[in-house]
C-alpha cells in the first residue's frame, strides 16, 4: 500500500471517528473534520495538484495548527453548554479552513509578502465594509482608525520589527471590544477572523525569513 493510500485511509478514519463524536457525545465535534482535512482530501483523491516535499511539510503543519485551533473552539463551545445551530455551524466551520490558510501562508511566503496579505487584505475587508455601513460620513472616518492604525502598525513593522508590538497592542483593544460577546460563536468568528490575521502577522514579523525571495 502506498503512502498516498496510507494517509487517505487515516484521513477518512478520522472523519468516521469525528463523525461519531458528533453523533454520540457532542454536536460540536463536527469541527474536528471542518477544513482540517479537506485539502489533502482533495490531493489525495487527485481532485487538487499535489504538493512538492517543502509544500506538503508546512501543509502537514499548518494543518496540525488548525486542528489544535479546532480543538480548542470545540472545547470552549461545549464548556459553554452552546448550542449549534445551523447558522452557526455554516460560520464556525471557516475557523479551521481561515487557520490552515493564514499559517500555510505564513510559513510558505517570504515575510515582506506574507505580512503584505494578512495586513493588507485585513484592513481593505474592513474599510469597505465601514464604507458600506455608513457611507463617506464622519462615522465612517472615526471607525477608520483602527485599520488605519493596523495599517501602520504593519507597514512599519516590515522595517523595524519592534512595530509588531503595536499590532499586539491593537488585537488587545479589539479584544477589549469583544470580550463581553466572544462567547457565542458569530461573535468568535468575527473576533477571530479580525485578531488572528494581525497577530500572526506580528509573529512573522518577529521570526527571522528563511524563505527565499525568489
Amino acid at each position: 500500500m502506498t503512502g498516498r493510500n496510507v494517509r487517505l485511509l487515516l484521513s477518512l478514519a478520522f472523519i468516521i471517528i469525528a463523525i461519531w463524536l458528533m453523533k454520540a457525545v457532542n454536536q460540536w465535534f463536527v469541527f474536528l473534520v471542518a477544513g482540517v482535512f479537506l485539502f489533502p482530501l482533495l490531493r489525495d483523491f487527485g481532485i487538487l495538484k499535489d504538493l512538492d516535499e517543502r509544500e506538503r511539510y508546512l501543509d502537514a503543519i499548518s494543518s496540525r495548527i488548525a486542528l489544535i485551533a479546532t480543538v480548542l473552539v470545540v472545547l470552549f463551545q461545549i464548556g459553554l453548554k452552546n448550542q449549534l445551530s445551523g447558522d452557526d455551524f455554516f460560520v464556525i466551520v471557516l475557523i479551521p479552513i481561515v487557520t490552515k490558510a493564514l499559517v500555510f501562508i505564513g510559513m510558505c511566503l517570504p515575510k515582506e509578502k506574507a505580512i503584505n496579505y494578512y495586513i493588507r487584505v485585513l484592513v481593505i475587508i474592513y474599510l469597505g465594509f465601514v464604507l458600506l455601513s455608513h457611507g463617506i460620513s464622519a462615522v465612517t472616518l472615526i471607525e477608520s482608525l483602527p485599520g488605519i492604525a493596523v495599517l501602520i502598525f504593519g507597514e512599519l513593522s516590515k522595517r523595524w520589527k519592534w512595530f509588531s508590538l503595536g499590532l499586539f497592542g491593537m488585537a488587545g483593544l479589539i479584544t477589549s471590544q469583544f470580550i463581553d460577546n466572544i462567547t457565542r460563536p458569530i461573535p468568535l468568528l468575527v473576533y477571530y477572523l479580525i485578531t488572528s490575521p494581525i497577530v500572526l502577522a506580528g509573529i512573522r514579523t518577529l521570526m527571522h525569513d528563511r524563505v527565499s525571495q525568489e
